[in-house]
């Protein structure tokens, strides 16, 4: 997933906003989860919730309800999207019965802070979604680019994967010149322009 990340153009951006005590649960518990109220399939959360997909990124952000380990108000990690689910046991304390928050994203985190030094601040007017208690989509696609890349730099989440190129040669020399060259150990080849062939299996290219 980290060396498919950047380059997949599908990937959806969210933030998951709620209250430390619910992500301190959340981060601590096995797997992580985080629900959102499920009793009005209408608001605001449902429907971001029915847009995220596995592989989407969700972004961990502590809203301002409650005091947090922090000092800075900002993201503290980000998961990626592993399952969707409903399911009714109980997750969160205001919801013994777990019927209320039965929605829930199974997530895989890339990256938790535990230090204040490990937040990514977020000014205000950063045009994020931040105001709604569940999870909301970050529709701006500048703005998702934006964060990814900040926290990407911050948090080292996608390290640069290197990769081979390979290219067609075309040899034109005669054989007798050929083996003269290889005997001088040296080789002089004429090129002829061609597709990139990173697209070509490896079994393709044996061949």
């Amino acid at each position: 997933y980290r060396e498919r990340g950047p380059s997949n153009k599908q990937l959806q951006h969210f933030t998951g906003v709620g209250s430390w005590s619910k992500w301190k649960i959340s981060i601590t518990k096995f797997p992580t989860k985080w629900a959102l109220d499920a009793t009005n399939p209408k608001s605001h959360g449902n429907t971001d919730y029915e847009l995220a997909n596995v592989g989407d990124l969700l972004y961990y952000y502590p809203n301002i309800s409650e005091p947090s380990p922090f000092d800075t108000r900002g993201f503290f990690g980000v998961g990626v999207i592993k399952q969707k689910v409903e399911e009714n046991d109980p997750w969160w304390p205001d919801d013994p019965e777990g019927n209320k928050y039965s929605k829930r994203l199974i997530l895989d985190p890339l990256y938790i802070a535990f230090e204040p030094d490990g937040v990514l601040p977020v000014e205000t007017g950063t045009g994020l979604p931040l105001s709604f208690q569940a999870i909301n989509r970050i529709a701006d696609r500048n703005n998702a680019e934006e964060l990814f890349e900040k926290t990407n730099e911050k948090w080292n989440i996608f390290p640069p994967t290197p990769y081979s190129d390979f290219y067609q040669f075309l040899i034109t020399e005669d054989e007798e010149k050929w083996e003269d060259q290889k005997k001088e150990d040296h080789i002089t080849l004429e090129l002829e322009l061609s597709d990139d062939l990173k697209s070509v299996s490896s079994d393709k290219l044996n061949e």
